[in-house]
């Protein structure tokens, strides 16, 4: 009797799943660690999604990331604010490092030297989460 109800809810639970979301999701937990490789990979369109604080609901600014070959465009509504040139690094914990020519800010947000993690359509710029500073997660919108 336990078995079967085990095995009734384990099946209500898959019902209803998408596999694309499940496998896109999935894709996302094997990031880039080769620079050459992030390096093309980072090149687009990227809008902020999601802001993580120490705060509870973190206000999510409409910031745009332009990147190309040498440069971070930086779009806050619709306006251009700042413009960075960027290297990616490899660090000793084998994971990237995106490092800018911009300063620290007073802003909410900022791209000042973050760890980065960079997969297909996910890119996550850490600025210390683990010292209480913010990170940011953007998505590729082209």
């Amino acid at each position: 009797m336990k078995t079967s109800l085990l095995c009734f809810l384990v099946l209500v639970s898959f019902v209803g799943c998408d596999k694309t979301d499940v496998n896109a999701r999935a894709k996302c937990t094997d990031y880039l660690t080769n620079v050459l490789r992030a390096k093309n990979q980072l090149r687009g369109e990227w809008k902020l999604t999601t802001v993580y604080a120490m705060i509870p609901n973190p206000i999510v600014p409409d910031v745009k990331l332009v990147v190309d070959k040498t440069y971070i465009t930086v779009w806050e509504t619709g306006r251009q604010t700042d413009q960075y040139r960027y290297t990616i690094e490899k660090t000793p914990f084998k994971t990237l490092q995106l490092k800018t020519d911009s300063h620290p800010q007073t802003t909410w947000w900022s791209v000042y030297n973050p760890a980065m993690r960079l997969c297909q359509n996910r890119l996550v710029l850490d600025t210390g989460m683990a010292s209480d500073n913010p990170g940011y997660e953007f998505e590729r919108i082209r």
